[in-house]
């Protein structure tokens, strides 16, 4: 009663402002309780507790995995990262970690496969074997960290139920030179928007990048693409459209439905049997701003990702990427 009769008394203006006024803060409350839990919780501060340990160690075999992947794998490729690597899992032995760990035991099968790789080449591998001579696996075969699949084959159980589809879409870093039919990329778009979102309200934008011009100068800024980027056909920026949200409580909702949205593009174009890789955008505003003018996307649309997308070659190789147990995703209640 007090505070509606005050802002009667408040001039029409004045009652705008003030409302304002207080959204405003109570957005930046509740966007510190973000940033504190994403500082105590992340990698900002490492403590080397086993779940940041075992992504930072899961992070930098997938970049081994992947450079066996590229249309050229080079020599030395990831170097720097397999330094680290073998840092990482070296913390992690000596912390007493369990070794058995899917995670764990699959960057080791990726270090395995760079040794073999390398090996009677001018490259050296002492700490690597180091490393490997002193695994508890040492010698035993292990599981290529790489698939080789036929295009008949990944459009074939593209086109199977779900479970088949699903387990069988691989980001597909190996692209043939032929274009990419406009027409099927709005048809996995149109398919897409059958994904959920809050309220139905649709937040989700796609700017589909045709030319090799610009799709170079985009990638230079995503810097996520080394071997493979020059032979991405056409590049989609999914972005979401912030001005649909309102208020405090919805100020991550942009991500949660852009997110769903981009997922079932994927999928919508595994269906159409073309090959894709989800492109991160972690980025700082300089670059953020850097895409803006480049190909002038709207003020009020966050760029979520980008997805490269290509033909498939007669033949493709693609990254294993082992995934956890699925029960260790499950917490009962």
């Amino acid at each position: 009663m007090i505070k509606r009769l005050f802002y009667s008394l408040m001039p029409v203006r004045l009652q705008k402002t003030t409302r304002r006024c207080l959204l405003f803060m109570r957005l930046v409350r509740q966007s510190l309780y973000d940033i504190r839990r994403y500082v105590s919780s992340s990698v900002v501060y490492p403590i080397d507790d086993p779940v940041q340990l075992e992504a930072k160690i899961t992070a930098c075999s997938h970049v081994i995995e992947k450079g066996f992947t590229m249309p050229c794998t080079k020599e030395t490729f990831g170097k720097q990262n397999v330094d680290i690597l073998l840092a990482a899992l070296q913390r992690y032995k000596s912390k007493g970690y369990s070794l058995e760990n899917t995670q764990y035991r699959s960057a080791v099968t990726a270090l395995k496969q760079y040794f073999e790789f390398h090996k009677g080449k001018n490259v050296d591998l002492s700490e690597i074997e180091k490393f490997l001579c002193s695994d508890n696996h040492h010698g035993q075969p292990a599981h290529s960290c790489f698939l080789k699949k036929t295009k008949d084959e990944i459009i074939q159980a593209a086109g199977q139920d779900f479970q088949t589809h699903a387990m069988n879409r691989y980001s597909i870093r190996n692209f043939d030179s032929t274009p990419v039919d406009i027409e099927i990329l709005k048809d996995a778009v149109r398919i897409a928007q059958k994904s959920p979102s809050c309220c139905n309200r649709q937040c989700a934008r796609v700017y589909i990048v045709e030319t090799r011009e610009k799709i170079s100068a985009i990638l230079d800024i995503q810097n996520g693409n080394r071997g493979f980027g020059d032979t991405i056909d056409k590049l989609l920026i999914i972005a979401a459209n912030l001005s649909v949200f309102e208020g405090h409580k919805e100020r991550n909702q942009a991500f949660i439905d852009g997110g769903m949205f981009a997922m079932s593009l994927l999928y919508a174009l595994h269906y159409y049997g073309l090959g894709a890789c989800a492109l991160n955008w972690c980025v700082t505003k300089t670059e953020d701003v850097k895409l803006r003018k480049a190909i002038n996307i709207q003020e009020s649309h966050t760029i979520l990702m980008m997805i490269g997308v290509g033909n498939l070659p007669e033949k493709v190789k693609l990254c294993r990427s082992q995934r956890k147990h699925y029960e260790d995703l499950i917490s009962l209640r």
